[in-house]
């Protein structure tokens, strides 16, 4: 394995996007800062945000870069909310929040931000910072909040998943598309491209798949809480990964058909998927690495020294990224595959590895660790 570079992070990580592109990583850090390299590892820029980055995104192309923050500590709650930069890391507007961001979803064009907080609300803000809408959540307390958001390419389409077991699909004008109720926290949603097709996970060890018009097309239940979902661009493939018990990844077509299953060792804490399902990286709890292709084949598996808390991959699958609980990011450059009329795709070289270190706490959780990375 090539290891092209190493880089510090600071104290901790938490969130990791890659752009459509596959020309930036973006890490939020828990000790309130967001970080942008391009995929040589090179700094672009960094900047101090007002808590912990929870959440990052990443518009298309890099030119516009979201932030959503939270904290679980009763003596530092100041500074929630949401910030958003250019392309060089300079500020262009911040909308505070008096509550933690679970759910950060940035449209592909970068026009429009859909956002789920713990105050028991989902929100969608413009380009500008400006409050478009608020949409309420049912339930009391920690059963009202909002866990995921997704959005469609260009913004048009919204997906809620909330505590209160409904995910629910909006325009974006606020007006209720759909909405489905689930028998436990729906904890992940995911869009297609265009809007049409939505996946959502829950508690309820279930998976669903939704039709902007029609509802719900089909569930499949799994053998544990459903962590993590993930969509093609067009909707025709849903990737799941769910909790220890589970231990494996599950694609299936979009009319429910089982497409591939892989043990991957642990509970899926993250996974992505490129645009057209090329390759899909997993994280899990265990520290593992996972990418397979369109087949469920493995393409490269990596070991890490602690928990992955997310993953993030290119639309061209070329680059991806994931960022463990110790406060390393991992970042692999593949090289595209190469098809060749009347046989099958050629295998996939082992992706080289870029690894940036840091040490840090988890979420909730205040001890710091120190850790040293080694690439392979």
């Amino acid at each position: 394995m090539h290891k092209d570079w190493i880089r510090t992070t600071g104290k901790g990580a938490a969130s990791v996007a890659v752009s459509a592109d596959g020309r930036r990583i973006l890490a939020g850090t828990l000790d309130k800062q967001v970080r942008c390299f391009d995929r040589d590892g090179q700094t672009l820029w960094s900047a101090k945000v007002g808590n912990q980055a929870w959440r990052v995104g990443i518009a298309a192309g890099g030119e516009v870069a979201v932030v959503g923050t939270g904290s679980t500590r009763p003596w530092d709650l100041k500074g929630r909310g949401v910030c958003c930069f250019d392309q060089k890391g300079t500020l262009r507007w911040e909308h505070p929040l008096k509550a933690s961001v679970w759910g950060l979803a940035l449209a592909g064009d970068g026009r429009t931000l859909a956002v789920g907080t713990d105050r028991r609300e989902a929100l969608l803000l413009n380009d500008g910072g400006t409050l478009l809408w608020r949409q309420a959540m049912t339930g009391i307390g920690w059963r009202a909040w909002v866990w995921a958001t997704a959005l469609s390419a260009d913004g048009s389409t919204i997906a809620i998943g909330a505590a209160n077991g409904q995910t629910q699909v909006l325009d974006r004008g606020g007006t209720l598309l759909q909405q489905h109720q689930a028998g436990a926290d729906v904890f992940t949603v995911a869009l297609s491209a265009e809007g049409q097709t939505i996946a959502a996970g829950s508690g309820d060890q279930h998976v669903y798949l939704l039709d902007r018009s029609s509802g719900l097309l089909w569930h499949e239940a799994l053998a544990d809480k459903v962590w993590a979902v993930a969509l093609s661009a067009d909707g025709q493939n849903v990737i799941a990964g769910a909790g220890e018990k589970e231990s494996h990844v599950h694609a299936f077509g979009r009319g429910g058909q089982r497409r591939w299953k892989r043990h991957v060792a642990g509970s899926v804490s993250y996974l992505a998927t490129s645009g057209k399902s090329e390759v899909t990286v997993v994280g899990t709890r265990t520290g593992h690495i996972h990418f397979f292709d369109d087949r469920g084949d493995p393409i490269y598996r990596a070991e890490a020294e602690a928990p992955i808390r997310d993953v993030a991959i290119s639309q061209d699958g070329q680059l991806a990224a994931a960022i463990a609980e110790d406060g390393s990011l991992y970042g692999f450059r593949l090289p595209p595959q190469v098809e060749a009329p009347g046989r099958p795709p050629s295998p996939r070289a082992v992706p080289q590895i870029i690894t940036i270190i840091g040490d840090g706490n988890i979420i909730g959780d205040y001890s710091v660790s120190q850790v040293v990375k080694k690439a392979e």
